[in-house]
């Protein structure tokens, strides 16, 4: 056990996610724009080809128009390696991600994938409303990104372009975008956006913070509703846990599966609620353990463990959860978690194991390294010490946390937690999130529907 992992990293993970840090922040963002005279200004960074930009552009323009903003757009082009190590398969989760989020809450969803030809275009369109300055950013860019996604929808060209931007052709303007590649201006922008602090599409920047899609509209409305610039209109979304449904029980024949990790934060946040969601509707649940990306060779960097972490954390707030107070155990300590985890199956104790082992981890700070945490964690979950020292000697766990990986990559996932729903062996819905729980409910929703028209 190092002196940072028992000793220093807990208090230290535990004022780097509380609200005194926060508010520090914010308040010291807050006073350095007052002295400089600047306005309050939201950015929103997005690639063309993201369809969940194009979701989240057919409510933003409108959320924010009565507040005291200043807006503006910056054009992303490609992703780096270390923070998006699946392309395929997560190009191909966002597309199915933002049609289900669009249809779940009442919006348009986007069409098939645009060729590159059309996705050209809109990046030079994009990139003239973020480089010419001109007025009303987020509504020209919805405009262009509906063109480009709407399902059946033409894409822009001649005269339909000036229109939709405002230009008028002049020789300023056309000076202003003479020379600029689009591509080699979003690669730019995706390196100033990574120095200031995030890697992604469908970001939203104010004040420091990021907030990410639909999925974070809340956190920012909470927090421009604050500052009083105006008054917010409430955000047309279904809540997250939305509990309709609840009386649904599961089809005969249907069982979900939860790949988890001992080292993500996320994890934590899902886990209880999923068997919470498993018991309502009467669901099997089986826990099918991972190991974390950077023990299988996948680089996490710093920029992306620290949003995650913050962003961990104001969702932990949300749902009531927990965290904060954090031990990471990568290595051994994951190691000896997935052990007894494995051990446990067999007598139907590896969920119990995991929630107990999970919360000291992510919220009390304790080193599973230590044999103190991992049995007070495995007797939590009715495990005996003798369980506990049998499950250390043993890695068949390894082979096991292989196959959960390959059946992982085979639901078209790449990253936990990774929910599963299958009846009699055909999978009827994957997601990826502790902010996707609803797939699954609104999955069961939808067989029930079908079973009572049968």
């Amino acid at each position: 056990m190092s002196v940072w992992t028992g000793l220093l990293q807990p208090p230290v993970s535990a004022l780097l996610t509380g609200e005194p840090l926060r508010d520090f922040r914010r308040s010291r963002h807050e006073l350095q724009r007052r002295l400089t005279g600047q306005p309050h200004r939201l950015t929103l960074w997005l690639r063309a080809d993201d369809p969940q930009a194009f979701v989240l552009l057919q409510i933003l323009p409108d959320l924010i128009r009565p507040l005291a903003l200043e807006t503006g757009i910056r054009l992303l082009h490609g992703s780096d390696d270390d923070t998006c190590p699946e392309p395929l398969r997560q190009q191909a989760f966002a597309l199915d991600d933002a049609r289900r989020q669009a249809m779940r809450h009442g919006l348009m969803p986007p069409g098939d994938p645009p060729d590159a030809s059309r996705v050209a275009h809109a990046r030079r369109l994009l990139l003239a409303v973020e480089c010419l300055a001109l007025d009303n950013p987020l509504a020209r860019a919805r405009e262009i990104m509906s063109q480009l996604w709407r399902p059946g929808a033409p894409a822009l060209t001649g005269h339909a372009d000036q229109a939709t931007l405002g230009l008028d052709g002049s020789d300023d303007e056309r000076t202003a975008l003479a020379g600029i590649d689009a591509v080699e201006h979003g690669t730019r922008n995706r390196q100033a956006q990574r120095r200031a602090g995030h890697y992604a599409s469908a970001a939203l920047h104010y004040g420091g913070e990021w907030y990410v899609g639909l999925d974070r509209l809340e956190h920012l409305r909470q927090r421009l509703a604050a500052l009083g610039l105006g008054t917010l209109p409430a955000i047309p979304l279904v809540t997250p846990d939305d509990p309709s449904g609840a009386d649904v029980i599961a089809p005969d024949g249907c069982t979900l599966q939860l790949f988890f990790s001992f080292r993500s934060p996320y994890s934590w946040l899902a886990l209880d609620r999923v068997r919470e969601l498993a018991d309502r509707h009467q669901l099997p649940l089986r826990l099918r353990p991972v190991l974390p990306m950077v023990m299988r060779g996948l680089p996490v960097p710093a920029i992306k463990r620290r949003y995650i972490l913050l962003d961990a954390k104001r969702e932990a707030d949300r749902h009531g959860i927990p965290f904060g107070r954090i031990c990471d155990p990568v290595g051994a300590g994951v190691e000896r978690c997935m052990a007894v985890c494995h051990a446990a199956r067999a007598s139907g104790r590896d969920l119990a194991f995991a929630s107990a082992a999970a919360r000291r981890i992510w919220s009390e700070g304790e080193d599973m390294t230590r044999d103190a945490p991992l049995l007070a964690a495995a007797h939590e979950a009715g495990m005996s010490i003798g369980d506990v020292d049998a499950a250390l000697k043993h890695d068949d766990w390894r082979e096991a946390a292989e196959r959960h990986r390959a059946d992982l990559f085979d639901a078209g996932l790449w990253g936990v937690p990774g929910l599963e729903l299958n009846r009699h062996g055909r999978r009827l819905a994957a997601t990826w999130g502790q902010d996707r729980l609803w797939v699954i409910t609104d999955t069961l929703q939808q067989l029930s529907r079908e079973n009572r028209h049968d």
